[in-house]
C-alpha cells in the first residue's frame, strides 16, 4: 500500500501520518505545523501572506494575534532544523512565507 505524500525540494510530507521526512530523518508535526507546511507545499514558490495563512489555518472566525502564527512557524522551523532542513520555510520580510 502506498501512502499519499507531497514532495518539494526532496522534502516528503506524509499526509496520513502528519510527518515530514528529509533524507533519513523524520519528525511528527502538530496539527497546525502540518497545515502550515501542507499549504506552503500546495503553493510552492508563492509567497503566502500572514493574513492568507491565518485565514487558512483558523478560518478567521475570531481575532487571532499575528503572534500565534509566528509561534507556529517558529516551532515548525525548529522541527525542520532538527532533521537537517535549515531555512526551508523562508520569510519575505513584510510580505509572508514560502518554500
Amino acid at each position: 500500500m502506498r501512502y499519499k505524500e507531497l514532495v518539494v525540494h526532496g522534502v516528503v510530507l506524509n499526509l496520513p501520518f502528519s510527518t515530514v521526512k528529509f533524507q533519513d530523518q523524520e519528525v511528527e508535526l502538530t496539527r497546525n505545523e502540518f497545515r502550515i507546511l501542507y499549504y506552503l507545499f500546495l503553493n510552492v514558490g508563492q509567497v503566502l501572506s500572514k493574513e492568507n495563512l491565518t485565514q487558512y489555518l483558523w478560518n478567521d472566525q475570531y481575532y487571532l494575534d499575528e503572534t500565534i502564527l509566528l509561534v507556529n512557524i517558529n516551532r515548525l522551523r525548529k522541527k525542520l532544523e532538527d532533521i537537517g532542513l535549515t531555512d526551508f520555510v523562508k520569510t519575505k520580510r513584510g510580505v509572508g512565507y514560502y518554500v
